[in-house]
């Protein structure tokens, strides 16, 4: 028996490697849970290949002692094992500090909160209030005022959270097993998925669910055991509500924890918890002065796939797919491959083995009854960013998949399944180690965030919301120069979308200062593919003018000509434009040109001064001086400086 569920683990470890050598070979955004390597050296490559068969070779072959002995060194200084393993969390944190966090809606929080610092916005708790509140507590402490200082605070408070972590895993797995061996390896289990990234730096708020969940699944199962109130699980429960709304999926399993109680000892703690949970309700409506508002984030778009396109405005920008999309079953693939599929086979192993008896424990029927709304979710749920930049917001739910994959599995202890585990522990821990190494390279971090900018599946919305993410990176960095290029890439993308010209535009005007040529040019490309409105046109008519002034004082005179003439092409009715073009044929001594400009920019604009007195000017070159001079004193009678001092000079 042992001997086939080891053939089945080495298939499956050698699907993983095979999968990541497909992403080496081909960095994709339909392969984005095992592309990584991809966008690293090929000399990681090579060593990742190397691990995997030596490590693989390893657990299979090696006789087991190294885990025994370490399995007998935590069984029997638990405190000493705990303590080494925390400095060893620690120390990899600090090596695998993320360099560049471009994933999810970090940029939204630095800005956030350092708005909020400044006292210019409120701080938006949105769907995590203590979440919320616990990093910036943090960037309070260190007064964060620059992205590299954010980025510590970051660090410093995910570290804490990662600690945490570590620690709820060593009770949960002497709480999941009796056996030695069997608590070890649960609890490497529990901390090789690849979640672990949220507590190296990641600049999000997702560390504090992952921690909160994570007690969770210890508290319900000491109360399982009977070893704790229910009211500790109401309480826990609460708090992991409030790090995130989403852990309310979790609310079946509550209710079937509070059934168990209630068949057990009657209603008292299930009330008294329910008072708990209601008044810590209370107590956060007040602390939020009652605001709803910076209490959830509103989007004017619903959150779940659409069975067919939308013809609504919001929902077809933020819909990549439908639901029976094809793309739709690759995302989830690679929800699966990149963070379930340790857990999966796991269960899998163990369905297979005792598929009957497994379903009357308590642990089991409390799993399932757990993860269950997890995979509705996962399945009908919208991602905003698209699932690779929004793998953060459900990434914090996978420790209960893992603590239950490796309790069942270890159920039939008779069939020796150490060896299968060591393999499932050792390829997960492997492929999340390349995850947190690729994060720790700011330029792997960016050509990623190329590679998933693909209408295929990722939305106007996401690929919007990952362009400005990407810019705001540049930005930070001071590389001011791509930013541009990546707007322009939008704008082919989604040619009637005016925020990606004028993103393009600004940037082009922030970086190369009078390089009219070529915002002209992203304005003509936004008019051909476009109808714009009265307020772009004046924009534009605005800048050709700017344009032509600038050519004028340079003396390029046939530049200043084709950008006045451009306004009037927008705006024929423009008297300054005009007026400019036939400044432009006095220039170039083309009087009689000039004169017949001058005086249409009278007709449309019988006051103009400058008009009148370039007029003036003109009629005085050909010789018509009584004609000339009354438009010159028209011009003074007007306020025009340089007509009342001509005058004052004759």
């Amino acid at each position: 028996m042992t001997n086939k569920y080891l053939v089945a683990s080495i298939v499956f470890t050698l699907l993983l490697v095979g999968l990541h050598v497909l992403g080496f070979l081909e960095p994709s955004c339909l392969n984005w849970g095992f592309h990584f390597l991809g966008f690293l050296p090929t000399e990681i490559f090579f060593i990742y290949l190397a691990l995997s068969f030596v490590v693989t070779l390893f657990a299979i072959k090696g006789k087991g002692t190294f885990v025994s002995t370490l399995a007998s060194f935590m069984e029997n200084a638990p405190l000493k094992f705990l303590g080494i393993a925390v400095v060893l969390f620690v120390a990899l944190s600090f090596l695998l500090k993320i360099e560049a966090p471009m994933w999810g809606d970090g940029s939204f929080i630095v800005r956030n909160f350092s708005e909020a610092l400044r006292g210019i916005s409120p701080l938006y708790l949105r769907n995590e209030p203590l979440s919320t509140q616990y990093y910036f507590l943090f960037v309070t402490l260190f007064q964060t005022t620059s992205y590299a200082a954010f980025l510590q605070a970051f660090w410093i408070a995910t570290v804490i959270t990662g600690i945490g972590f570590v620690i709820v895993a060593f009770y949960l797995s002497r709480n999941l097993t009796e056996e030695p061996r069997s608590k070890l390896l649960i609890f490497l289990l529990l901390c090789s998925g690849p979640y672990m990234q949220l507590f190296f730096g990641y600049v999000e708020t997702y560390s504090m669910v992952a921690l909160s969940v994570s007690l969770y699944v210890l508290v319900s199962i000491l109360f399982l055991k009977r070893k704790i109130s229910f009211v500790w699980v109401a309480l826990v429960f609460f708090i992991q509500g409030v790090s995130h709304y989403l852990t309310m999926l979790f609310f079946p399993s509550f209710m079937f924890l509070a059934y168990k109680e209630w068949k057990n000892n009657g209603l008292q703690n299930v009330t008294l918890g329910a008072g708990i949970i209601g008044a810590g309700i209370l107590m956060t409506l007040w602390l939020a002065d009652f605001n709803t508002y910076v209490l959830a984030s509103a989007a004017p778009h619903k959150h779940y796939l659409s069975f067919s396109p939308s013809t609504e405005q919001f929902e077809s920008e933020s819909l990549a797919y439908t639901f029976f999309s094809l793309y739709h079953v690759i995302d989830i693939f690679n929800i699966v491959v990149f963070f379930a599929s340790g857990g999966l086979f796991l269960l899998g192993m163990a369905l297979l083995r005792d598929r009957f008896s497994l379903w009357q424990h308590q642990l089991t029927r409390f799993f399932s009854i757990a993860l269950l709304p997890v995979i509705v979710f996962i399945c009908f749920v919208k991602f905003d960013l698209g699932a690779a930049k929004d793998w953060d917001v459900i990434a914090p739910l996978f420790s209960m998949l893992y603590a239950f994959a490796g309790w069942a599995y270890l159920q039939r202890t008779e069939s020796n399944p150490t060896r299968v585990l060591n393999v499932v522990i050792i390829i997960t821990m492997l492929n999340s180690l390349v995850w947190c190494y690729f994060n720790t390279s700011a330029e792997a971090g960016v050509q990623r965030t190329y590679s998933l900018l693909d209408k295929r599946n990722l939305s106007q919305f996401g690929h919007y919301a990952a362009s400005l993410h990407l810019a705001q990176y540049y930005h930070q960095v001071k590389n001011n120069a791509p930013v541009a290029g990546l707007w322009q890439q939008y704008s082919r993308k989604f040619p009637h979308d005016r925020r990606g010209y004028l993103n393009t535009i600004t940037n082009i005007e922030s970086i190369y200062h009078n390089d009219y040529d070529r915002v002209n040019e992203i304005y003509e490309a936004w008019f051909k593919a476009d109808t714009v409105d009265y307020a772009t046109i004046e924009q534009y008519a605005n800048f050709c003018m700017k344009a032509g002034n600038y050519f004028f004082e340079k003396e390029i005179m046939e530049k200043a000509k084709q950008y006045y003439q451009k306004v009037l092409i927008v705006n024929p009715f423009s008297s300054r434009a005009v007026n400019n073009v036939g400044s432009v044929y006095a220039m170039q001594d083309s009087t009689l040109q000039a004169i017949v400009h001058f005086r249409r920019a009278i007709e449309l604009d019988s006051l103009y001064g400058d008009a009148l007195y370039n007029l003036g000017v003109a009629l005085e070159t050909i010789g018509n001086n009584n004609e000339g001079k009354m438009y010159i004193e028209r011009a003074a009678s007007l306020g025009n400086s340089a007509a009342q001092q001509e005058l004052q000079g004759k």
